[in-house]
């Protein structure tokens, strides 16, 4: 929905609504703007972070690039999926701030003490 659209269903609405003053209203369309702003600006840094990770992992991950042939006893993730792939994911499922949070910490657990194992965001 086009932010010209997203502001006429909104007046729409709050016209229909009885007892809604004038000052609600206002501050009702200029959230859903402010909101339709956000989630405009937020997708292509989305897409970016998403790319730069794919760049990552296919030129320098010692897990998914041309290194995991040289490194077989090394480099291996104890985690399946891997810290870059988990990233990846959350931030697909979750957005930019709570993924890269969630990949953060996700890096943080990965020491020599954890199990490993399976862990999905």
């Amino acid at each position: 929905m086009g932010l010209k659209k997203c502001l006429l269903y909104t007046i729409k609405k709050t016209r229909n609504i009885k007892g809604f003053s004038q000052i609600a209203s206002v501050i009702l369309i200029a959230s859903r703007i402010l909101s339709r702003l956000i989630s405009l600006i937020a997708a292509p840094i989305k897409w970016l972070i998403l790319a730069l990770i794919r760049i990552y992992q296919k030129t320098i991950s010692p897990d998914h690039s041309i290194f995991k042939y040289f490194l077989r006893n090394f480099g291996f993730c104890k985690y399946e999926p891997t810290c870059s792939e988990y990233t990846y994911r959350a931030i697909k499922k979750y957005g930019i701030a709570r993924g890269i949070f969630k990949g953060i910490w996700r890096i943080l657990r990965c020491n020599p003490w954890s199990r490993g194992g399976i862990d999905e965001p």
